[in-house]
């Protein structure tokens, strides 16, 4: 008499045994199962005899390999893959699991098991995933700065369509812009630093917490920057560092003012590094050769070049005496030094082109081609930036140097409509005010009047 199987163990597979009973709705001629669904099967059942000899259940596999497999059934001759009877009597059961027929194939490769009532892996996680590195859980790997994804996002969306207008640029800034951030950290956090101002300007209920944010990630990507710029410059890097200049200026100028500091654009600012970047400027362009450069910031010099042509070809049909000729005698007839005096004159040639374009039309625009934008304010400090830019720094910067800053104060004010330059004309006209003496103060009367600006 065949004892009665235990309540833990499986029931053994007998000639006579139905097919339900075995799992299996499709049987051959052999009592296996057939078809796509039978392979499966028989990989699950092999995975299952795994993890038995993996528990303890060696013994009994040895057992049921040397005896040919038998059953426990009477008739001892079935060739099913039921459970071994060891010499010692105990009757040895496999683990059952739920099986499923719609697993993916991703986790049938993987041999994980899902639920027989779900086509998905498990979402806890598995064994496989974190095997060897037991410190790594699900709430690490879930964790997310939303702050910086909100930035991005903002940059991405609306940011880049603030810095410019010419299409080619505002593209390079949505996709390549972003492309060399993910190659270059210090260009992430620069461009994480300037989306959180343009979001300063506009949720005022936040405007702290943005502007915090954005000097955070402008340290610490400057201090990167800086670094690689105090020492040999490699082509390589000079294409980030250049992307890195251009980007500083937006923050500098889109950065609050603070009354109690000689403005930023006059070298005493919250950002001390500001006037070195953009004397440390004019050697990363000659590393990148513009007349001759074809990588990804092309449009950025395309544009320049096409700025110049501009306002070289609308200054010879401006009638009548050449603009800021009288401030171009004032300082000439006041300074005797001859390389100081190039200095000044350099800067004030350049400025009066620019300011070319505002006087031509009376409204700042001579078309939609060549209407004034707020590039060409950041093409006058690149070309003044090296022997000029320095002149107003300190506590007593040079009489000239601030006069013709002033002018150029007429430049911000046409393009204001710019959130990074917003407010900046008027703030830094009372700073030039303070700093000149009496004499000077003549010399400025024009920008004041364009900028409608009244002396306290």
């Amino acid at each position: 008499m065949s004892p009665s199987p235990s309540a833990g163990s499986a029931t053994p597979i007998t000639p006579g045994t139905p097919a339900a009973s075995r799992g299996s709705s499709r049987l051959g001629a052999t009592g296996a199962e057939t078809g796509p669904a039978g392979a499966d099967r028989d990989m699950e059942l092999d995975l299952d005899l795994d993890l038995d000899l993996e528990t303890g259940g060696s013994g009994s596999a040895a057992a049921a390999g040397s005896g040919g497999g038998a059953g426990a059934g009477a008739g001892g001759g079935s060739t099913g893959r039921g459970a071994g009877t060891p010499a010692s009597g105990t009757v040895l059961s496999r683990r059952s699991h739920p099986k499923s027929r719609t697993g993916c194939r991703t986790c049938k490769k993987r041999k994980i098991k899902t639920h027989a009532t779900s086509t998905s892996a498990p979402r806890s996680p598995s064994s496989f995933d974190f095997a060897g590195n037991p410190g790594n859980g699900l709430s690490t790997f879930t964790d997310l700065n939303m702050v910086d994804l909100e930035l991005i996002h903002n940059f991405t969306t609306f940011t880049y369509a603030t810095l410019g207008s010419d299409p080619q640029v505002r593209q390079m800034m949505k996709t390549t812009v972003i492309r060399m951030a993910l190659e270059c950290e210090y260009i992430m956090h620069t461009v994480l630093a300037v989306s959180a101002l343009h979001l300063s300007h506009y949720r005022h209920a936040r405007a702290d917490f943005y502007v915090t944010k954005a000097m955070q990630h402008h340290q610490v990507g400057a201090r990167v920057a800086i670094a690689l710029m105090g020492g040999d410059l490699h082509k390589e890097d000079c294409e980030h560092l250049h992307l890195f200049c251009l980007l500083t200026l937006f923050y500098a100028l889109g950065s609050p003012r603070k009354s109690s500091d000689d403005s930023l654009l006059m070298g005493q600012s919250a950002f001390p590094n500001w006037i070195f970047l953009l004397r440390s400027h004019e050697p990363i362009i000659e590393r990148l050769d513009p007349h001759n450069y074809t990588g990804p910031l092309s449009p950025v010099f395309a544009l320049g070049r096409e700025r110049w042509h501009v306002l070289n070809r609308w200054e010879q049909q401006l009638p009548g005496p050449p603009l800021l000729g009288e401030l171009s005698a004032l300082v000439a007839k006041a300074v005797t030094d001859p390389d100081l005096l190039n200095t000044y004159s350099f800067a004030i040639e350049h400025l009066r082109r620019v300011l070319t374009l505002l006087v031509a039309n009376g409204d700042g625009a001579l078309g939609p081609a060549v209407r004034l934008e707020g590039w060409d304010v950041i093409m006058w400090k690149w070309q003044v930036a090296k022997d000029f830019l320095p002149l107003l720094q300190g506590p007593d910067p040079a009489q000239e140097a601030v006069a013709i800053f002033a002018h150029f104060l007429i430049l911000i004010k046409k393009v204001e409509d710019q959130w990074w330059l917003e407010g900046w004309s008027t703030h830094l006209m009372a700073k030039v005010w303070e700093k000149l003496d009496q004499e000077h103060r003549l010399w400025v009367q024009w920008p004041i009047e364009e900028l409608g600006w009244v002396p306290p």
